[in-house]
């Protein structure tokens, strides 16, 4: 497996990935009218259109096997898809996001995870990262949990 920077060609497997986690992810909490937008209305789509450049992928046997997004000081978005979950790839992916953010000078990296997200919060809290505060998002209501982590070299 390796981690290398998205291309336009991985456009319909980020989207596809990204759809499928959301739905497995987030389906406890989210309404499937408020996923509706994301999985069917085409705003995955127009994320991935905008973000792309900014991508980290995840490859294996030449599949992609996770994506990571980076704005500005921020991990915005990493999912990894569900079958592959649980073999070092969610790892790879941030530690390799981790690597760019510090060598962009980003000393302290941000992250946001939804507050019924345990799992994605225990994963990033194994890797280092630790809790700041948690908010109401205002699209949904649902609990953010903003998560810090001081970058190497910095």
């Amino acid at each position: 497996m390796r981690v290398r920077q998205a291309q336009d060609s991985d456009f319909d497997a980020i989207v596809a990935m990204c759809v499928s986690s959301m739905k497995a992810t987030y389906g406890d909490f989210f309404s499937d009218e408020e996923m509706r937008p994301w999985i069917e209305g085409g705003e995955t789509e127009k994320y991935v259109e905008a973000m792309l450049a900014a991508m980290l992928v995840a490859v294996e046997e030449g599949s992609i096997r996770g994506v990571v997004a980076l704005k500005d000081d921020m991990v915005d978005l990493m999912w990894i898809a569900l079958e592959y979950r649980g073999r070092g790839i969610g790892r790879a992916l941030a530690e390799e996001a981790e690597k760019v953010l510090a060598e962009k000078g980003t000393g302290i990296g941000r992250l946001e995870c939804f507050e019924p997200n345990t799992q994605a919060i225990a994963f990033y809290e194994r890797l280092g990262w630790t809790k700041k505060e948690v908010y109401p998002d205002e699209a949904s209501g649902i609990n953010k949990v903003l998560m810090v982590k001081r970058l190497s070299g910095q």
